[in-house]
């Protein structure tokens, strides 16, 4: 009885302590699920051992203030294995999860806690996780999304090494991670994981992560390898909708392409991976097929960059790149015509520092841009790029090489000038200043003006570029070039210039240039090679009015020979021995229209010879007007002190107009004003008149006005005539291509009339056996006469013929018996001049001319 009583106190106290555990279990559960805000836990087909629990189906919904959580689940495997009292959870296996998380009403918007990296792996986590397929739909930037996958985890007895393999899928896209984390020793872990996006291999990175002995800092290295860029355009759509990226105009992804990275990062604390302190970093990218970049181009080729971090601040260490750019976006035709390039290749290598850099942090580098279109240009710079502020760009010594194509601008043809600048400078946002080195050049094989053949050729220009600065302004933002500006001295050679007024030869100009995008402006001393030099001042806009003004001197005897070597106009038997003339011109050249030329040739006391002629003293200006071939010529006011041709004539006075085309200069319009000159001590005059030169022969209604007949005689000193007494009359003038000729002149003499006196001997063959021509010849020795009246007339072969009519007496003879005389004269004038000018009467250079002629005369066969 007692030993049954026992039994039954122990059957009671067994069932009051499971009572109690089952109230303490329940108990226990409840808090559990209230501790996790768990409102609903529901199961079926539970099988339970003592190493496994399978359910075929769970439910579970989870309710905070910020999100609601459900869960369902099924055929959900779990095994685990017993270390003494202590169970270790080794697999979890799900054949479908299904998470749904909202936010709800109540949530407000607050700071994500930083990630914290556990100090180890929590010793509840199975040692297997396997979830065959999940959908979840989570919130997001959008709402809510939806994520599909399947997830498989697994880690070592101690925790490490952590392998995982996620799969998910959107749409028809796939991307799987794989990744492993392993302790390579005590501090460092060493992480493997690879990504793949639709069955390829797309990603792999590599990296290790080291703590300090005491665990205050961190240094995290590693190696990413993008072997072959997928098509990812729907995976960043995709992305946009977790976490939006504030890219509008990001560019599409390129078609193929490679990319690799490396770095070594010390952490300022061992979970500070976004807030790194020290390290370096190299980039690698590799774009074989060309990606298009909107307003750009398309880019292909390969790139490399290294970078490093020092106290928190990045810097470029160095970089190096060949790049193609091809299809280039509308930025292009910002430029003119004739710069725009079709391709661009560039070439980027790591070079030494620029002394003119020092002190501020740069990255150093050699760029060679290769530009192919209708300019062939090539650029190799030296540069230093900086890395923070101010963000100046610095160039060494530098070359730009450009081969344009044949140009036209204003009216003028270029053929293919090429340019060789070699410079140093620098460059801002909005300022580029450069400035050229020896041996920098422009070189042009042939310069011309289609609109006028007034406007010289030039061959074989070549301009020396050195030391003159470039500066230019431009946005960034819009990407305009606003000016362009190549201004300071310069050399112009050009091997030969050809042009209708001058002779062929080389030139050269040397003053200041100034080039800009719509044209250019020299100002300086252009000089022949023949000697002859002019100011110039050009102002040549591209497409606007060409204007130029040019000023020079021509001095005595060297300016003569000087300039006879370059006026093709230059008549070959002047020459000038004294005084000053100054030109002064003023060319204008609109677009399509005739070169248009103002200018003013001024004499100051010119003395010279020509032909067989000399004169002095020419004073005066001369207006010139050209308009495509219309030249007009205005002498207001001319003056000359003498011109003797063997008799001295002068001065003379005169002014007038000459209109005329430059291709035949001497057919134009003469239009003259009174014009006067001293001859023989009387004067000499010519009206008012207009002649056109084109329809000769011209007549010029010569006046005379008391001429000295004493002067007159003179001009035969071998034949010992003598006479006093003046003369007038008209002397018509008629010129022409066949020369000189007069026709029907007169000369009269002034009353009282006078005296001639000619030898006896001159009438002695003719007086002999005839008394009344003995006493002609008597009374000739000293005649008086008041009457002598002469008709001149004289051919284009050079003869002169004198019809005299002679009345007067010799008061000595016959008691002054009354004398009428008619006397015919022939001379040869040529023949007198000549004789005249080698007498000397006109000066050395003449007589030595004269000379020279009669020698080549009589040479002649």
């Amino acid at each position: 009885m007692k030993s049954r009583n026992v039994g039954i106190l122990l059957i009671v106290t067994l069932v009051a302590v499971m009572a109690i555990g089952a109230l303490v279990i329940r108990h226990l559960w409840l808090d559990l699920l209230q501790t996790h805000n768990i409102r609903q836990l529901d199961w079926q087909g539970l099988d339970l051992s003592s190493d496994a629990l399978t359910l075929n189906r769970f439910s579970l919904h989870q309710q905070q203030t910020e999100r609601d959580v459900t869960i369902e689940g099924n055929q959900l495997d779990l095994t685990w294995r017993w270390e003494g009292f202590t169970p270790h959870v080794t697999t979890l296996a799900l054949n479908n999860l299904q998470i749904d998380v909202s936010k709800t009403a109540e949530t407000a918007t607050t700071e994500s806690p930083r990630t914290q990296l556990p100090t180890r792996i929590p010793g509840w986590l199975p040692e297997q996780v396997t979830v065959r397929a999940f959908h979840a739909t989570l919130p997001c930037a959008a709402g809510t999304c939806p994520v599909d996958g399947s997830l498989s985890a697994s880690h070592g007895p101690e925790g490490l090494p952590l392998k995982l393999k996620l799969a998910l899928q959107h749409d028809e896209h796939r991307v799987e991670i794989i990744s492993t984390l392993e302790q390579l020793d005590t501090d460092t872990l060493n992480l493997e994981s690879s990504l793949g996006i639709d069955g390829h291999h797309t990603l792999s990175i590599t990296s290790d992560y080291m703590r300090s002995g005491d665990n205050d800092t961190a240094r995290w290295s590693g190696k990413l390898d993008l072997p072959k860029l997928p098509r990812t355009d729907w995976l960043l759509a995709w992305l946009q909708q977790w976490h939006p990226i504030s890219i509008p105009d990001l560019p599409p992804q390129p078609d193929t392409g490679k990319l690799s990275a490396q770095w070594d990062l010390a952490l300022s604390a061992p979970e500070a991976f976004t807030r790194p302190q020290s390290g370096t970093v190299t980039v690698n990218a590799h774009i074989p097929q060309p990606w298009p970049l909107p307003t750009v181009g398309a880019l292909a080729g390969d790139a490399a960059l290294s970078m490093t971090l020092e106290q928190g601040q990045w810097r470029v260490d160095t970089g190096q790149a060949d790049l193609q750019l091809n299809a280039l976006g509308d930025w292009v035709l910002k430029l003119p015509q004739f710069l725009r390039p079709k391709a661009l290749n560039v070439s980027i290598r790591p070079a030494e520092a620029i002394p003119e850099a020092d002190g501020q942090p740069t990255l150093p580098l050699q760029i060679a841009i290769a530009s192919r279109g209708a300019a062939k240009a090539d650029i190799q710079a030296h540069v230093a790029i900086p890395t923070e502020a101010p963000w100046i760009v610095y160039f060494g010594q530098s070359r730009l090489q450009v081969a344009f194509p044949q140009m036209s601008a204003g009216g003028w043809s270029v053929s293919r000038p090429k340019l060789d600048l070699r410079f140093t400078g620098q460059a801002d946002k909005n300022t580029l200043t450069l400035t050229s080195a020896a041996p920098s050049s422009l070189t042009i094989p042939e310069l011309s003006n289609a609109g006028s053949d007034q406007w010289p050729l030039l061959r074989g220009l070549a301009a020396n570029l050195r030391s003159l600065p470039l500066t230019a302004n431009y946005d960034t933002a819009d990407k305009t070039l606003s000016s362009l500006t190549l201004k300071g001295p310069a050399h112009l050679t050009v091997a030969q210039l050809e042009q209708p007024q001058l002779k062929p030869q080389s030139w050269q100009f040397d003053g200041d240039v100034s080039a800009q995008l719509d044209g250019l402006t020299a100002n300086g001393i252009l000089k022949a090679k023949s000697g002859a030099q002019a100011r110039l001042d050009l102002n040549a806009p591209f497409a606007g009015t060409i204007t130029a003004d040019a000023s020079t001197r021509i001095s005595g005897k060297t300016g003569s020979k000087t300039w006879s070597k370059t006026l093709n106009q230059w008549p070959a038997l002047l020459d000038i021995t004294e005084g000053t003339a100054t030109l002064d011109a003023h060319l204008t050249q609109r677009k399509n229209k005739p070169l248009q030329l103002k200018g003013t040739l001024n004499f100051e006391n010119i003395s010279g010879i020509y032909n067989r002629m000399a004169w002095t003293r020419l004073n005066g200006p001369v207006n010139v007007g050209l308009s495509d071939k219309h030249l007009i010529t205005r002498f207001p006011a001319l003056t000359l002190e003498s011109l003797n041709p063997g008799i001295p004539v002068g001065p003379i006075t005169t002014g007038g107009t000459y209109e005329t085309n430059t291709t035949q200069l001497t057919r134009g319009q003469l239009t003259l004003a009174p014009t006067t000159s001293d001859l023989l001590g009387g004067t000499i005059r010519l009206g008012p008149g207009s002649w056109d030169l084109s329809a000769p022969p011209i007549r010029l209604p010569l006046e005379a006005h008391n001429l000295d007949l004493s002067q007159l005689m003179q001009l035969y000193p071998a034949r010992n005539l003598s006479g006093t007494g003046t003369l007038s009359g008209k002397i018509p003038v008629w010129l022409g291509p066949e020369g000189v000729h007069v026709e029907s002149g007169a000369l009269k003499a002034e009353a009282p009339g006078g005296r001639l006196t000619l030898p006896g001997d001159r009438f002695q063959a003719i007086a002999q056996g005839n008394q009344a021509m003995a006493l002609v010849a008597e009374a000739m020795k000293d005649f008086h006469y008041s009457v002598l009246d002469s008709t001149i007339d004289y051919d284009r072969e050079g003869t002169l013929q004198l019809g005299l009519h002679i009345e007067g007496n010799n008061p000595k003879v016959s008691q002054g018996q009354p004398v009428v005389l008619n006397i015919n004269i022939e001379e040869n004038i040529p023949a007198l001049l000549t004789s005249l000018q080698l007498s000397g009467r006109v000066n050395d250079a003449v007589t030595e001319r004269v000379k020279k002629w009669l020698e080549e005369q009589q040479s002649a066969p």
